[in-house]
């Protein structure tokens, strides 16, 4: 094999790795342990045959090179085969999405009604629950300054594994409808009782670090919008914004978060049960009505 085969097959398996981006906007892609481990196994391959092809080599690159190429090789092999005990339904939803040390999500506009929408889809890589705050606002290097639309950070609760969406009505100006705009996003995760097993295991884009003054606890578009959020290296989401849509939101809308899919729970006998709800076991089953993001 090449260097030009082994680079052009380092590059499909980090696309690979890291998902497609075109439903990110083009949101630059992070590092990922497989690709890294792919990087090492041609370093190691080329080293090797470097190695056994030069004269009066010592011994630590004709066995160390070897011994890198196998050892990624099997840790990649390993990590590419094993099974996720949850659905990956962010990907099946969405594509391309964000995460935050295990919380998972992506935002897609939508309008409803004449009503814009930004739909935050999420899911849970860990098996037990967590709370996140995501955060979004316009970017200050943009034609649509801050002062126009104001910063929004939302509140979600999310099961070990669960697969949901947080649905915030959203004003935007007449004069903006139709453009296309750029917003920052960031999160913040926690796990009130540990992260417990790791149950899927396809990593997103990461996104900085969002902190603020007062983190809203009641779901309405006023509450979402209250205090002052600083956000760590966020990441970039680009889309058009609709037309034909309403440009203010009534501040006591309600933001509406729902769970999905949930993995079936263990009873005590350790057998599992099935979800809870018919609309869960329909999401299980792919059957769910989910509006996925527009092609």
């Amino acid at each position: 094999m090449s260097i030009g085969s082994l680079a052009e097959w380092y590059d499909r398996l980090r696309i690979e790795v890291v998902g497609p981006r075109r439903n990110l906007g083009g949101v630059p892609t992070g590092e990922s342990a497989k690709a890294v481990l792919a990087l090492l196994l041609i370093i190691g391959m080329i080293g090797g045959v470097m190695a056994w092809m030069t004269d009066g080599a010592t011994w630590r690159p004709i066995v160390g090179f070897p011994a890198l190429t196998v050892g990624s090789l099997g840790i990649l092999l390993w990590s590419l085969i094993r099974e996720d005990e949850a659905p990956d339904l962010m990907r099946q939803a969405c594509g391309s999405y964000f995460e935050r040390d295990g919380f998972c999500f992506a935002v897609v506009p939508a309008v409803a009604d004449g009503q814009a929408r930004l739909d935050v889809y999420f899911q849970n890589r860990f098996e037990k629950a967590c709370l996140a705050h995501v955060a979004i606002r316009p970017s200050q290097k943009f034609f649509l300054n801050r002062g126009s639309i104001q910063a929004i950070a939302v509140p979600i609760e999310c099961d070990g594994g669960a697969f949901g969406v947080a649905r915030i009505p959203w004003g935007v100006p007449s004069k903006y409808q139709g453009q296309r705009q750029s917003l920052d996003v960031a999160a913040s995760t926690e796990y009130p009782t540990g992260r417990g097993r790791m149950i899927r295991f396809r990593d997103g884009v990461r996104v900085g670090k969002a902190t603020s003054s007062l983190w809203p606890n009641v779901l309405t578009v006023a509450a979402a919008a209250t205090g002052t959020f600083y956000l760590s290296r966020p990441a970039r989401l680009k889309f058009r914004l609709p037309k034909g849509v309403n440009e203010a939101v009534p501040e006591d809308a309600r933001i509406r978060v729902e769970t999905l899919w949930r993995p079936p729970i263990a009873s005590e006998t350790g057998d599992a049960k099935s979800p809870a709800s018919k609309e869960e076991t329909d999401a299980a089953d792919g059957l769910h009505d989910w509006e996925f993001p527009p092609a």
